[in-house]
């Protein structure tokens, strides 16, 4: 599954990153 949303995450690792600080969700 993240295979692909991977590299949009890179893109977006500001947002996903702030989101994945909320969310301790991980990998």
């Amino acid at each position: 599954m993240w295979g692909g949303a991977s590299r949009r995450a890179q893109k977006a690792s500001t947002s996903v990153g702030e989101a994945a600080s909320r969310r301790p969700k991980a990998s």
